[in-house]
């Protein structure tokens, strides 16, 4: 889940696990484990923070199953315990692409509750349009509404009906102006409030 707006918890744990992180990208990803290998491989790379979730504090990576063997392993499977988090700054292709905080499905709620409080209230159409716009192309084969068309081929939506939602939606901040799907939205999507 992308996080938009992080609340004063979320905010206090990225400045404990990276102090100079000034940039936007944020999620937060259930995992019982994680691979945790944080050698430099064509321009990417990851490093990794774990953090106790009650107190702040910070702590050494919790031990991989596999650290203890004689031969090398790219694959450091890590666990991830309840009440622990691990924050993952990932550099891809020497771009930044942010930070992951990795927490136990046990601890995912606990993060959520405040998002998951202000979830808009969507109509069938609304929905049907988040799930189009988030699984198909704009235009395809030709077909420059392509979204509008499957949706009307399929459950004879009308355009009228289409455009209303699409606009509902933007007011509601999960389309942007363009009417593509923006983290909101595909947040919600991604939680299957949309089916």
């Amino acid at each position: 889940m992308y996080i938009t707006s992080p609340d004063s918890f979320l905010l206090s744990l990225i400045q404990k696990s990276f102090p100079s992180y000034t940039g936007k990208k944020i999620q937060i990803k259930p995992a019982e484990t994680i691979n945790s290998n944080s050698m430099w491989d064509g321009g990417s790379r990851s490093d990794f923070v774990a953090v106790k979730l009650d107190t702040l504090e910070r702590l050494p990576l919790p031990e991989s199953k596999y650290m203890n063997l004689k031969e090398y392993s790219a694959r450091q499977e890590t666990p991830v315990p309840v009440g622990i988090a691990i924050i993952e700054h990932q550099i891809f292709r020497g771009k930044d692409f942010g930070l992951v905080i990795h927490v136990n499905p046990e601890n995912m709620t606990k993060l959520l509750e405040s998002s998951a409080e202000n979830a808009p209230t969507l109509t069938n159409i609304e929905k049907m349009v988040i799930r189009y716009t988030a699984c198909l192309k704009s235009s395809y084969g030709g077909i420059s509404n392509y979204r509008f068309y499957q949706a009307n081929r399929k459950h004879g939506v009308t355009l009228e009906e289409w455009e209303l939602a699409k606009k509902s939606l933007y007011e509601k901040k999960l389309l942007n102006k363009a009417g593509a799907i923006t983290l909101e939205g595909r947040n919600f999507y991604d939680s299957g409030k949309a089916n």
